[in-house]
């Protein structure tokens, strides 16, 4: 009956971790590397990153997923246990993106925390990760212009926020608001 809902029981190997939705899609990410995709609800379409792209990336344990209106990314950490970031325009072709950033003394370096949230923040043109260890990297569409920001020794675990705050929490009840008062997050 129409507007009715009824569970579904997709054919996944992991668990549902994420889901993300625009105007025309909903996508949502497995922690075995799954990645789900409808356009109405009701039919859905699974997609095994790590079956398809083996001998290519390592092996992908994803955390998150965010579809923007032009641009998918899902985060997470290879087997290996090093972060991961992935960025499609349609949802078949996944790219990797860059970690690397320069620190506070000018010297290059690779984030090695696990994104747990990421949110893009529209205003500015960058997606932002809130990763374990109080790290938290902003992602502008420049390759080389990732920044590093620490606000803590606990695992950012959530982000939110608009075009004039940054909202961020996580472990042992830490939360902290940004207020976007310059071009820059600040610490």
């Amino acid at each position: 009956e129409k507007g009715l809902l009824s569970p579904l029981q997709l054919p996944l190997r992991g668990n549902i971790v994420s889901i993300s939705a625009n105007t025309s899609d909903c996508y949502g990410v497995t922690d075995t590397g799954e990645i789900i995709h409808s356009k109405d609800g009701a039919e859905w379409s699974v997609f095994d990153f790590n079956e398809f792209y083996k001998g290519y990336y390592k092996k992908c344990i994803f955390t998150k997923i965010l579809i923007t209106d032009n641009r998918i990314a899902v985060t997470g950490k290879y087997a290996d246990g090093l972060p991961v970031l992935m960025f499609s325009v349609q949802g078949n072709v996944w790219v990797e993106r860059n970690l690397d950033y320069t620190d506070e003394n000018g010297m290059p370096n690779s984030l090695t925390a696990i994104p747990s949230d990421i949110i893009y923040d529209y205003s500015r043109d960058e997606f932002l990760l809130g990763c374990s260890r109080g790290n938290l990297i902003s992602i502008p569409s420049c390759s080389h212009c990732n920044k590093l920001f620490v606000y803590t020794n606990q695992d950012i675990t959530c982000l939110s926020g608009n075009e004039n705050t940054l909202i961020m929490a996580g472990e042992n009840y830490f939360i902290k608001t940004i207020p976007a008062s310059n071009q820059s997050i600040q610490i």
